[in-house]
């Protein structure tokens, strides 16, 4: 099995842009302080507003996922990303369910309360087709909309 250590430094690499050697992707104790509060009060934020069951896109290495399911009205979280190994952090890490799938083809129908996608629209090229699909994996609401 791969070594944490070997995975964080994988997923740092992989991630990282060459011009700015900024990180495109959140692995907490190896951000600085500014990035890591940053992102998670987005989440913070987000727990406030979700419940039942949460589906969070692109979520990366998974420490919102993590902090999402701490919230009350939460019964579970499914953490969707395109990058295998910042899953596999996630579910070594903060022990969550993890999918790997596209943002533009999730492979659920109307089975999620609430979705949360953070930092992702400006990376996806087809827009409508991941709003789409966001509409797509929500229950129906009681009155017929989702």
């Amino acid at each position: 099995m791969t070594r944490l250590i070997d995975l964080t430094c994988k997923i740092l690499m992989k991630h990282t842009d060459p011009d700015t050697r900024a990180s495109e992707l959140i692995v907490l104790g190896w951000c600085d302080n500014e990035a890591a509060s940053e992102h998670i009060s987005r989440y913070v934020f987000a727990s406030k507003l979700v419940r039942g069951v949460v589906l969070d896109v692109a979520s990366g290495t998974c420490y919102g996922s993590s902090i999402l399911r701490r919230s009350g009205q939460v019964k579970s979280v499914v953490s969707v990303d395109l990058d295998k190994d910042a899953l596999k952090y996630g579910k070594v890490v903060y022990g969550v369910d993890c999918v790997l799938a596209d943002a533009t083809h999730l492979p659920f129908r109307r089975c999620f309360d609430s979705v949360v996608s953070i930092e992702t629209l400006e990376h996806i090229k087809d827009q409508e087709a991941f709003l789409e699909n966001i509409k797509l994996v929500l229950k129906e609401r009681e009155g017929g909309s989702s």
